[in-house]
Parts: structure tokens; C-alpha cells; sequence
């Protein structure tokens, strides 16, 4: 099959740092590409997924958003007595200012500053934490820190927002919260989970191969049947 994908001209393919959109886009592309397709990537010229590409913009021209909750982590992590380290993007004025007034002063002297990790050094915190908090106040379409935590045999804690309740098996790898009591609650039992669970989970429904594979079963059920999304497809692929 010939297949595009377009990513958005925000940060390239795949990302230096932050970038959860762009990381899925790039492994789909490339397991896609492994999988015989003619794959075209719709990117910014600083891309450097292998696959052949196209672009509109050489440099990304970046918006984003403030809704990853790390306020609320910072006061569920301290009313449960432990240390904080927050990998988060903080490049735009709004996102400054976020910080500036709902997270800089309930930081301590001596805490760490937010700071934005590429992905070895972030999968390295991943694997020696206790657990990832993931405090999201929106209804985010996936969230891929989840599904690396996992990976990392890391067990997650969430607000029941977006695709956390999908992607989190409350009480097996991790933990759905209803607030910041909830969560700090939940700290105090992060031990119970089997961090092998977390991590056989991961293998089980996130890798490149499983993903590439259901995307190309998906488009050859969509052009099996012109104008006709095959019903339950979506549904039977995430199990």
C-alpha cells in the first residue's frame, strides 16, 4: 500500500526531547516502511525519521499547552513525604508563566527546576522510579509517557482523564486517582503493584510491531469497504 502520515509542524520526527504525537508517528512510520509499504512522512524538513519525506516548514513552529497537572503533582508528592523529579517542556511564555505562578512556589530550596529530557535520559528516570504521576486535566487523546512508564516496568498514577482509564489497569499497573488525596493516597500502595505487570502489559499492547500491524489491518478494511469505517476494528485491536 502507499501511505502518508502527517504529523503535526510543530516539532520534528522524531522528537529531540519532548514530542509523544511525533514518537508514535515515527515508529508507526518505520514499522510500517519494515512492513513492505511505501510510506511517505509529512513533516518539517528537520526530520530525521528514515522514511522518505515531504515538507511545508524546514524549522517546527511550536504552540502546546499547560495541562499536564504538574501542580497537583507537586503537592500529592509532597503530602505523601516523597521527592519529585518533573520532566516537562517548558519553552513558551504561557507555559513560563504556568510554572511561574502554579508550580515555583510550592517547589522547596533545593528542588530540582522542571527541565524538558531527551528519551535515554528519560527512560533512565522512568526505570528507577517508584512510579510516574500523571496528574492530566484534559482529555488527552493517548499520552505515551503512560505507556513508556510502563515499558520501563514503572506503575502509573493518573487522573481518570482522556485515554488514561485505556491505558491503565487500576490496581494492576497502576492507578486511576479521583484528585490530589486520591493520588497521595495511592503512593502508599504503589508497592502492591508487580512492576513485571507493568512491564508485560507494555509488550503486550504498545510495541512498534503490534501497532504497525493493526494500522495495516485497519487500512486494508477501510479500502476492502470505500466510505464504510469497519465497526468494532478499533475496539478489538486494543484488547
Amino acid at each position: 500500500m502507499r501511505i502518508g502520515l502527517i504529523a503535526p509542524p510543530w516539532i520534528p520526527v522524531p522528537p529531540p526531547a519532548y514530542g509523544g504525537t511525533e514518537v508514535v508517528i515515527g515508529n508507526l512510520a518505520r514499522g510500517l516502511l519494515a512492513l513492505g509499504h511505501d510510506v511517505r512522512l509529512f513533516t518539517v524538513g528537520e526530520s530525521t525519521c528514515p522514511v522518505p519525506r515531504q515538507w511545508l516548514f524546514s524549522s517546527p513552529v511550536e504552540p502546546m499547552s499547560a495541562d499536564k497537572g504538574v501542580n497537583h503533582a507537586v503537592r500529592a508528592a509532597r503530602r505523601a513525604g516523597w521527592p519529585l523529579i518533573t520532566s516537562a517542556k517548558m519553552r513558551e511564555p504561557a507555559e513560563r508563566a504556568y510554572f511561574d505562578e502554579q508550580v515555583r512556589p510550592l517547589l522547596r530550596p533545593g528542588d530540582a527546576r522542571p527541565a524538558e529530557q531527551p528519551l535515554a535520559a528519560r527512560l533512565a528516570l522512568l526505570r528507577n522510579a517508584v512510579a510516574l504521576l500523571n496528574p492530566i486535566t484534559w482529555p488527552e487523546p493517548f499520552g505515551l509517557v503512560m505507556a513508556e512508564a510502563l515499558a520501563c516496568a514503572t506503575p502509573v498514577l493518573a487522573f481518570p482523564n482522556g485515554a488514561a482509564p485505556e491505558i491503565i489497569d487500576h490496581g494492576r499497573t497502576g492507578y486511576l486517582c479521583q484528585g490530589e488525596e486520591d493520588m497521595t493516597a495511592a503512593l502508599a500502595d504503589v508497592h502492591r503493584i508487580d512492576r513485571p505487570d507493568c512491564r508485560a502489559a507494555a509488550e503486550r499492547r504498545f510495541s512498534v510491531a503490534r501497532m504497525a500491524a493493526d494500522h495495516e489491518r485497519l487500512y486494508r478494511a477501510i479500502l476492502a469497504r470505500p466510505g464504510q469505517l469497519p465497526c468494532g476494528l478499533a475496539e478489538a485491536s486494543a484488547r
